[in-house]
């Protein structure tokens, strides 16, 4: 199922490790403090030989650190909008795996700048419909505006199973803040990595601790556990709903042949085919099944849509699912109706005729 479910991601959550850090206020109470931390922190990791490249935001996807809106218009006339904001360090894009098809991720020079910006796929459909946004400028109050240098990839950074929102991303120096989340992509495995990350902090600060170490595929696992719960509990039901009717088929073409054991051997006594029989008997087993699924699919259909919101990785009119499905609900009465078939087959004559 997890392989489902991050199809969409559009970042590269193998080798990556995350981890979380609070600045107290009482040590880094300005912004350059904070700004100056980050620097250092990320030019001893980068340092780091197996470490392919480092960054930090105030929220990793499916983190929730720290994440916060921002206002802004896009021409003077317009009315104000609030959006998702995400303040990152230059090599965030890099670092996370996320594309940036159109325009450029963030340089090291535009730390100094406050006049920058990137805009994620869509924000570029809801705001710029049909046009190239890199180049247009968002004004965040009558103060400060900013140019769109790029367009980001969307990126599942609510939930797994949700639209990606509309959002901004700003220059880490411009907005820099007491919580921090650290990506550090390993050149060959993250867990190796934990006790170096701790090292390299506790030689800025020994007194800051580094919390909620995991790597990006943990946390993607553990919201993929609910719902891998679901589908094992779900699946374990059907397999057992698939057993017991299974077990009624068999029961019912089993009692159906011996009400049919006089015809059967009046068939076989004038000349009917073994195979004959095994046919006749397997069809009358098989009808209602196909019967059921012919009125079945379009009910099914009809749920799917309903509940379309539920799913994930899979359409509501996935014709695989469903010829899938079909197949399998084939397969079990014709293996449940065999049998009984083929004993009503071999069926002798003689004594079918003085069956009573």
């Amino acid at each position: 199922m997890r392989s489902k479910l991050t199809d969409g991601l559009r970042y590269r959550p193998q080798q990556l490790l995350t981890a979380q850090i609070v600045l107290p206020e009482k040590t880094y109470d300005n912004r350059e403090l904070q700004a100056a931390f980050v620097d250092r922190l990320l030019d001893r990791l980068n340092a780091l030989p197996e470490v392919e490249s480092a960054a930090i935001t105030n929220s990793l996807p499916l983190a929730y650190n720290f994440l916060f809106s921002v206002q802004f218009t896009t021409s003077p006339s317009s009315d104000d909008q609030r959006v998702f904001c995400r303040s990152i360090t230059p090599a965030y894009f890099r670092t996370m795996g996320i594309a940036v098809p159109a325009g450029r991720a963030f340089e090291p020079a535009d730390a100094a700048r406050s006049d920058v910006t990137i805009v994620n796929q869509a924000f570029a459909r809801r705001y710029f419909p049909n046009q190239d946004p890199v180049g247009r400028t968002l004004r965040f109050g009558p103060n400060k505006s900013a140019t769109i240098v790029g367009v980001a990839a969307d990126v599942k950074n609510k939930a797994l199973d949700a639209k990606a929102d509309e959002e901004i991303y700003l220059p880490f120096a411009q907005m820099p803040n007491l919580f921090l989340d650290v990506a550090v992509r390993s050149r060959s495995g993250p867990a190796p990595l934990v006790n170096r990350v701790r090292a390299e902090l506790r030689a800025i600060d020994p007194q800051q601790p580094l919390s909620r170490v995991l790597t990006m595929e943990k946390i993607l696992d553990d919201q993929v556990a609910p719902r891998r719960f679901q589908a094992t509990l779900l699946g374990s039901l059907a397999a057992i709903a698939l057993l017991l009717a299974m077990v009624g088929i068999y029961g019912v073409v089993a009692y159906s042949a011996s009400l049919r054991t006089r015809e059967i051997g009046i068939r076989m006594a004038l000349g009917a085919e073994r195979a004959e029989v095994l046919r006749l008997v397997l069809a009358g087993g098989m009808w209602p099944v196909v019967l059921g699924i012919c009125a079945g699919i379009p009910a099914a259909l009809g749920a799917a849509r309903a509940l379309e919101s539920w799913l994930y990785g899979v359409h509501a009119a996935d014709a695989a699912t469903y010829a899938g499905v079909a197949a399998l609900m084939l397969a079990v009465p014709l293996a449940a109706s065999y049998f009984p078939a083929r004993r009503a087959a071999t069926i002798d004559p003689l004594a079918a005729l003085r069956y009573e």
